[in-house]
C-alpha cells in the first residue's frame, strides 16, 4: 500500500447493510467519539508541525460511496501515518520509555489487520451480492481502532 504524506485523517462511519447487526452503528459512533475525545485531550493537539496538513473529522458516507476501496485505502494510510507521527512525538518526550515502545509495537501489530481490511475490500459486485460482508470487514477495523484509541488515551 503506497501511503502519501499529509492525507486527511478520516474516520468513515458508514452503514452498508440496510439491516445491520443490532448495535453496530452505535459501536462505530462510539469509536468515532472516543477518537475525537482522545485527540482533543492529547498533549500533541497543538503541535502544528506534527499535524501539518492533517485533519481529524468524522465523515458519514453513503452506501454507494462505501463500496469504493480507494476511499478506505486512503483512510488506512492516514491512520498509519497518524499513528507513526504520534509515536515519534512521544519518543522525543520520553526517549527511555520501554513501556511506550512495547505499547506501540503491540498496537501497530493489532492495527495491521485493520490496514489490510481497508486496503483489500471486496469488489463492488461482491458487496452488491453480500452487503453484510463489507460491513463485517469494516466493523473488524473499527474494533481494532478501539485498541488504538485506548493506547492514544494513555499518552
Amino acid at each position: 500500500m503506497n501511503c502519501k504524506p499529509g492525507l486527511l485523517l478520516v474516520l468513515t462511519v458508514s452503514l452498508v447493510s440496510s439491516r445491520p447487526t443490532p448495535g453496530a452503528l452505535e459501536e462505530l459512533q462510539d469509536v468515532a467519539e472516543e477518537l475525537l475525545k482522545a485527540y482533543n485531550a492529547s498533549n500533541f493537539k497543538n503541535e502544528s508541525s506534527l499535524l501539518e496538513n492533517m485533519d481529524l473529522k468524522v465523515k458519514c458516507i453513503t452506501t454507494e460511496e462505501s463500496a469504493n476501496p480507494a476511499q478506505f485505502t486512503e483512510t488506512a494510510c492516514a491512520f498509519q501515518d497518524y499513528l507513526n507521527k504520534i509515536y515519534r512525538h512521544q519518543l522525543l518526550l520520553n526517549p527511555n520509555d520501554s513501556e511506550l515502545h512495547h505499547q506501540f509495537i503491540y498496537t501497530k501489530n493489532q492495527f495491521a489487520p485493520f490496514l489490510k481490511q481497508f486496503s483489500t475490500l471486496c469488489s463492488s459486485k461482491e458487496c452488491d451480492d453480500n452487503p453484510g460482508a463489507l460491513f463485517k470487514k469494516k466493523l473488524l477495523g473499527y474494533k481494532v481502532l478501539r485498541l488504538f484509541v485506548q493506547w492514544l488515551g494513555k499518552l
